[in-house]
């Protein structure tokens, strides 16, 4: 992993995901969802964090 792809994932992980999930957060609080949507937006949280990581080192992987 070299420092462009750290610096990605690291950007992309503590700064733009928690915005993301935050203002995800807040319109469905505001909506009051059932118990499935909750459910779904749970499960949503580390599948978001997972898919991120994983497509920032293959991308970074290719660039080497």
């Amino acid at each position: 992993m070299n420092r462009k792809t750290g610096v990605a994932i690291f950007l992309a992980i503590f700064i733009e995901l928690p915005i993301w999930i935050y203002l995800q957060f807040w319109v469905l609080s505001q909506l009051n969802p059932d118990r499935l949507i909750w459910f779904l937006f749970w499960v949503y949280v580390p599948t978001l964090f997972m898919t991120s990581i994983l497509g920032k080192l293959m991308l970074g992987d290719k660039d080497d």
